[in-house]
């Protein structure tokens, strides 16, 4: 499988270098590059790609606003628009050289021996981030929380220059203080501990648990958006097609491995994927580990996800955010970079997109959203399955009482699917919070 691996990784790194230069970030910019790539008869080929590492908040989302635009996310929701292609392309009678096939009902699923891996330049956001070198630092108490967060009230000093924050972030001997979990490198993003969807229950108050589900990390506007691990974890087990796909496509998608860059724990990937899930919803992939050849990470860091030890620094008693870190990293390499603003969209047979807070960039305040809005957008997918379930009769029964697809609910073509929402809703409550979320924000985010 490492051959495999590094495979994906050439060929992902050499699409992204053939495409044009239209949204890339610059020299001076880093991001994160995701991809899906699709293996037919041995032969691989990059089905979506996308590039990012922001999100905006809930007051900005919407049906025509991607609200997460983290690489991993978006490649994934190309890979939805990747299927529609494929599903309107045999529903037109073209035939041969797809990955589906459709039987007589008109549902359709993935040709015997296609097989889809997921790549990423860096490890993705939330639990996967969190690595525990020392393991006499667990169980973790309840005094050890409240410990904790005292330290995270305790303002940091600021450094006088630039040279002493250098000193301060290089190894040295072991302070008086010790860090409050010794050996625990953290990931930026809240913890979502309760069903009270207000910002105080998304307050760090327990930054290094792990198996529990995460916010994305920085200090931008409130957002719900989950982490790219919760995400990525809730897609291996319901399957990549997502909600609205289920019922044309209703076996599950699921990756066969799962290509990273960079440097992370395989073990807290492993976790925040498959392990921390009950035994009837694992459904392992490869986790295999490449050499970050991205020309646009950040360096010497797995980019925006924090994996920076606290030990054995001046630091410990804080906690840093994950905008901290990039500031720290920004201050004392000589290569100073910032985080891509835009994100850069791409799929087969669909076409290349820059996104920039969730909207084509050029957007206005008084644009017509439907003229801004990206492909993956929840209001364009309602529109393409709507005229994809409507095209035919051989979709009869996923159309509504009155034989058509309203476009004016994106629930409405969810709720078609409706063993995909009975799983989806068993599955969600295994986790403090996530039911709740989905049922808070479903319609509109």
């Amino acid at each position: 499988m490492q051959v495999l691996g590094e495979r994906i990784n050439e060929l992902c790194n050499s699409h992204f270098t053939s495409l044009p230069p239209k949204g890339k970030p610059s020299p001076s910019q880093w991001t994160v590059l995701s991809a899906v790539v699709m293996e037919m008869k041995e032969e691989l080929t990059v089905v979506t790609m996308a590039t990012g590492t922001k999100c905006v908040g809930e007051k900005d989302k919407g049906m025509f606003v991607v609200g997460d635009s983290h690489a991993e996310v978006l490649s994934l929701r190309l890979f939805r628009l990747f299927l529609v292609k494929e599903m309107s392309r045999l529903t037109e009678g073209s035939k041969g050289g797809g990955c589906l096939t459709r039987n007589e009902q008109g549902c359709f699923s993935v040709k015997p021996g296609v097989l889809f891996h997921f790549y990423s330049s860096c490890v993705m956001c939330g639990d996967a981030t969190i690595r525990v070198s020392n393991k006499n630092s667990f169980p973790i108490t309840e005094h050890d929380h409240r410990k904790c967060e005292s330290n995270l009230k305790r303002p940091p000093s600021p450094p006088s220059t630039p040279s002493k924050l250098l000193k301060s972030t290089s190894p040295s001997p072991p302070s008086n203080t010790s860090s409050p979990f010794p050996g625990i490198t953290r990931s930026g993003g809240k913890c979502l501990l309760s069903d009270d969807l207000t910002s105080d229950s998304l307050k760090t108050r327990s930054w290094s648990e792990t198996s529990v589900l995460r916010t994305k990390p920085g200090r931008g506007p409130l957002s719900l958006s989950l982490s790219c691990s919760d995400k990525l974890m809730k897609r291996q087990v319901l399957g990549l097609q997502g909600g609205m796909l289920s019922s044309l496509i209703p076996q599950p998608i699921r990756f066969q491995s799962v290509v990273i860059g960079g440097e992370f724990s395989e073990e807290s990937v492993e976790r925040a994927l498959f392990t921390r899930l009950p035994d009837h919803y694992r459904f392992p992939a490869e986790i295999i580990q490449v050499e970050d050849i991205f020309p646009h990470s950040l360096p010497n860091t797995s980019a925006r996800n924090s994996n920076v030890s606290l030990q054995n620094t001046s630091l410990t008693n804080t906690c840093l955010t994950n905008s901290d870190i990039v500031s720290l990293q920004n201050t004392t390499s000589t290569n100073n970079v910032s985080p891509a603003s835009t994100s850069l969209l791409w799929c087969r047979d669909a076409g290349q997109w820059v996104a920039v807070k969730g909207r084509q960039q050029g957007a206005t305040k008084t644009s017509a959203e439907e003229k801004v809005m990206l492909p993956v957008c929840r209001a364009n997918m309602m529109k393409l399955v709507g005229d994809l379930i409507q095209s035919g009769s051989e979709f009869e029964e996923f159309k509504s009482g009155n034989g058509k697809v309203s476009r004016s609910n994106y629930e409405e073509l969810r709720q078609i699917a409706s063993a995909y929402r009975k799983k989806k809703d068993q599955f969600c409550a295994h986790f403090t919070g996530w039911k709740k979320k989905w049922e808070e924000s479903g319609k509109i985010a």
